[in-house]
């Protein structure tokens, strides 16, 4: 063999051998692929495209893989350049899907709209696209035209009562966002009657029913949840609060303890478990559960303005003072801060100092009937029957206004200095 013929049997042998090592990895790709081990058919993808930076269908399944483990960016960069080799590609609408679909996990509204209406073309019969489609119209807050394309996917016949229910949710949406109340609460009816059993049609029923005040019928709602699934803390915590508004404590005080206990000690729950002991005048134990909120919110305005509350509500007025003049320091806008320590000094009997408070906590919301009932009494006090009148006919016109306990009745208050 001359030394030629040895270059060219070396040369053939090797490229040989490296087209064989590609098939191999393209094959362990593909096996990867299909067992869906994402990740390893990532690392042989990429491997195969430093050889071949060109080849779409590489760039297509990566993408795909990139998508399956919620590397979105990932995703559309490998698409983007698969659609920049041939944009004319023969399966573009599945690099388009791919796209579409990782834009709209983003929350990338407008390019997902752009590709699901690409894609729209060629599978106009796709209630699942098209559903896609007039979410992402929903979300660019075109919502007449969303209206119009839920109403159109509805009139397929082929549609499923999941597919149902998801466009009777986001029609609802659309009509909240146009102010059509009554509209929006048609669609959320209409899921309640087709989905009533499972758990995403109770959590709706029990939106309704907090728009009805119907605290005892959300309680059952939360009860069926949790019956279908223990561990839904949303449900337990909800069914916490809703036991709270209808004063039965102990059992408030159960579901929000457990919610704690399952959530890792979670914040959210220690102070509505503060709320429900304070309803239940445990005031001891309502004040530690705040203190406990301090611990992992230590500048919340909020939470020193309801231990101060809960030392008001306790007859402990000076300890009150103190945390209610924390709240105010750390936020000078706390409408509720100002009404509290106005409350404190009017049991304290400094009323021009508690009248201050409420000009405060008024200024920043002219609807507080608190404000304006404690302001009266203080105007009383001071013999300004005048005054006193005018903030009470405001408070008498809040009907969801509960007087707080060893405090006159408005309707009497105004009997007693107004009627003269």
């Amino acid at each position: 063999m001359t030394f030629k013929q040895l270059i060219i049997f070396l040369f053939l042998y090797s490229t040989a051998a490296y087209s064989q090592k590609l098939a191999s990895l393209e094959s362990r790709a593909k096996i990867e692929l299909e067992h869906e081990n994402y990740s390893n058919a990532i690392k042989l993808y990429t491997q195969l495209l430093i050889n071949d930076p060109n080849n779409i269908l590489y760039l297509e399944d990566r993408a795909f893989c990139f998508h399956e483990l919620k590397q979105f960016s990932n995703a559309i960069i490998d698409c983007n350049n698969a659609m920049k080799l041939t944009p004319n590609y023969r399966n573009k609408y599945y690099i388009l899907k791919i796209r579409s679909s990782s834009y709209f996990y983003l929350e990338k509204w407008q390019s997902a709209f752009e590709d699901l209406d690409n894609y729209f073309d060629m599978y106009s019969d796709n209630i699942d696209i098209n559903l896609a489609r007039a979410y992402t119209i929903y979300k660019l807050e075109r919502y007449n035209e969303a209206i119009e394309s839920y109403n159109s996917i509805l009139s397929d016949q082929t549609i499923t009562k999941e597919q149902t229910v998801e466009a009777y949710g986001t029609l609802g949406f659309c009509y909240l966002r146009l102010d059509s109340i009554s509209k929006a609460y048609d669609y959320y009816k209409k899921i309640v009657t087709l989905d009533s059993l499972s758990n995403d049609g109770l959590y709706l029923l029990a939106a309704l029913l907090t728009i009805e005040y119907k605290f005892d019928e959300m309680v059952e709602c939360y009860t069926k949840i949790l019956a279908n699934d223990s561990n839904d803390v949303t449900a337990l915590f909800n069914r916490g609060i809703q036991y709270a508004f209808i004063e039965n404590y102990d059992l408030a005080i159960r579901d929000l303890k457990m919610y704690i206990l399952k959530t890792n000690y979670s914040s959210k729950g220690m102070y509505e478990l503060a709320l429900a002991y304070s309803g239940k005048k445990e005031y001891d134990k309502a004040i530690n559960a705040y203190m406990n909120c301090l611990k992992y919110d230590p500048n919340s305005s909020r939470i020193y303005n309801q231990i101060s509350w809960t030392f008001f509500l306790s007859n402990k007025f000076m300890e009150g003072l103190k945390y209610a003049n924390k709240a105010i320091a750390l936020d000078k806008e706390n409408e509720d801060a100002y009404d509290t320590r106005g409350c404190i000094f009017y049991k304290l009997k400094n009323y021009n100092s508690a009248i201050q408070d409420f000009n405060s906590a008024l200024s920043l919301d002219s609807l507080y009937s608190n404000a304006y009932y404690y302001r009266a009494l203080c105007y009383i006090k001071k013999n300004e029957k005048v005054n006193a009148c005018i903030d009470l006919s405001k408070v008498i016109q809040d009907k969801y206004y509960n007087i707080k306990e060893g405090e006159k009745p408005t309707e009497i208050l105004i009997r007693e200095n107004c009627n003269n």
